[in-house]
């Protein structure tokens, strides 16, 4: 057919100045069902013919639009091609079809719409392109890329693996963009995973596992990763000591976030904490939170007496409250006459509902027991938290609360005191901060305004000098709520936050990440040492 439309080029006259429109064609517009080959061959057989034939108009290619219905079994992601300027679905919708035309016969200027009509409207967009990936793990993967792409760009990736029929969608941040060793002129882009769900992370696990030598590291000997002073290679940023916060309501997984890095990384100080409010007051020093000389201080232990057995009528005291109101609902551990809790008189401090808070008393402990009663309003977890709690003497005695969240009913939370556990604890960790590199932060601590939120604690770090405008620290996100993954990943894809994961962590790719994150190489888990599959996807 191509062939035909070619005109002798000796021909004169008007017959042949009208033949002459199709020396060129701007469009073809064709109905899927007509085309008896393959769409994908058939794309690109056409137009290689059209191109040879000189039928392209000067600026652009012919540009090419599928027509087809929407439920006749033909999945559309097989129709992805760069030749296929557009699809559109039957029965047409003759403004929207007329619109479409006026743009793509536009091409390459831009066109005012006149078919229907445009009205402003800001919102966050996902636009697509295809790529070839050609390498992946199961901490991350690296495309092919005309251009390379700066530390932190945001990428939601669909694919298939190899002999897989359904596809695997991840969500990813890029780290990294070196020369393509073949391809001349273009790049490999490497990306780590951004809130991967367990089933995705799962499928590429047992991918990478199937093949029998594949090696997720490099080198799997850590002191080949050791920080050697005299190392004339290394930079002064790379040589700097990194300083991490890890913030849970969990003292025990926040404890165990940190051994896991301490064991693993060199030149790396790691900051445990489980309060978000002692860590803008004391880590951060918001002067909205600083405390009053009337306040109860929330320093030095040494300044503290110790509960022990002698101040709880008990070996321990039960009670249960409403997450929401905080009154009270029961007293676990019954009261008699006489019987006293810190000095107070036991059956008079739990005959109302409030009346327990007097043990709370204190700037810090109040906004302590609110932190504490908000998460378990959020999640299941059980938390402990060390108080400096009131006496009846007004002095304050630091001991371990312990917040355990009921299932029947739901909304009421178990508050029990306990002796302090260890009788040699003199002072709580020191909460000086010289620098602030990264923050691994518990999603429970995190509020619904993530910009605002990004952009205080951001602010705060500035105004203590823990940063700089050009390399503020970064935040790495953990969060529990499995089950709804999409919700969180939708959540935080779109923010300034540079990594999120779910618990259990997956050690390798939370590693990966604190090395990039932190520029800190010291780990056998820095990008340098990971390993990747070859792959074409």
């Amino acid at each position: 057919m191509l062939k035909s439309l070619q005109l002798p080029q000796e021909e004169e006259g008007e017959e042949a100045e009208a033949l002459q429109l199709l020396s060129t064609i701007d469009l073809v517009v064709f109905k899927i069902p007509m085309i008896n080959k393959p769409i994908v061959a058939w794309l690109e057989s056409t137009f290689t013919a059209l191109q040879e034939g000189g039928f392209f108009p000067a600026e652009i290619p012919t540009r090419f639009v599928a027509v087809k219905y929407e439920d006749d079994g033909l999945e559309t992601t097989k129709l992805l091609h760069p030749h296929l300027n557009d699809l559109i679905f039957l029965p047409l919708d003759r403004l929207v079809f007329l619109q479409k035309m006026e743009i793509l016969l536009g091409l390459p200027g831009k066109i005012k719409p006149s078919y229907l009509f445009m009205q402003e409207h800001k919102m966050n967009i996902e636009l697509a392109k295809l790529a070839r990936m050609e390498k992946l793990s199961d901490v991350g993967c690296a495309i092919r890329n005309p251009t390379p792409l700066t530390q932190g760009v945001s990428v939601r990736f669909k694919f298939r693996l190899p002999n897989e029929e359904a596809f695997t969608i991840a969500l990813a941040r890029s780290y990294s963009s070196v020369a393509h060793p073949e391809k001349e002129g273009e790049f490999l882009v490497y990306f780590y995973f951004f809130g991967i769900d367990k089933d995705s992370l799962k499928n590429i696990k047992r991918y990478c596992n199937q093949k029998p030598k594949f090696r997720p590291l490099l080198e799997e000997d850590s002191s080949r990763f050791d920080f050697v002073a005299q190392n004339l290679f290394l930079t002064e940023q790379e040589k700097k000591m990194k300083t991490v916060v890890v913030l849970d309501p969990n003292p025990t997984a926040s404890e165990n976030i940190t051994g896991i890095i301490e064991s693993d990384f060199d030149r790396v100080l790691i900051k445990a904490e489980n309060s978000y409010y002692i860590f803008l007051k004391d880590y951060l020093r918001d002067p909205s939170l600083q405390a009053s000389k009337s306040d109860t201080p929330s320093g030095s232990g040494d300044t503290f007496a110790l509960v022990t057995n002698n101040d709880l009528y008990a070996p321990s005291v039960s009670w249960i409250v409403a997450s929401d109101s905080g009154n009270l609902v029961v007293l676990q551990s019954k009261a008699k006459e006489g019987d006293k809790i810190l000095g107070y008189d036991a059956q008079d401090m739990f005959s109302t509902d409030q009346d327990w808070k007097k043990l709370f008393e204190g700037k810090d402990n109040e906004n302590l027991l609110a932190e504490s009663l908000t998460i378990l309003s959020l999640s299941d977890q059980n938390l402990k938290k060390r108080f400096a709690l009131s006496s009846e003497s007004g002095q304050s005695m630091w001991t371990d609360v312990d917040f355990t969240p009921l299932n029947q009913p739901k909304g009421q939370v178990l508050i029990t005191i306990t002796p302090m556990e260890n009788p040699d604890w003199k002072k709580k960790d020191d909460s000086t901060l010289n620098s602030l590199d990264l923050l691994v932060i518990h999603e429970d601590f995190i509020p619904e305004n993530l910009e605002n939120w990004y952009d205080h604690i951001q602010n705060l770090a500035l105004q203590n000098r823990l940063c700089t405008m050009t390399d503020p620290f970064k935040i790495i996100v953990i969060s529990e709520a499995t089950k709804r993954s999409k919700e969180v990943q939708q959540k935080f894809r779109h923010s300034k936050v540079a990594g999120l994961l779910f618990k259990p962590l997956d050690l390798r790719s939370f590693l990966l990440q604190i090395s990039v994150l932190t520029q800190c190489p010291f780990t056998k888990h820095n990008s340098e040492n990971q390993n990747y599959l070859d792959v074409h996807i």
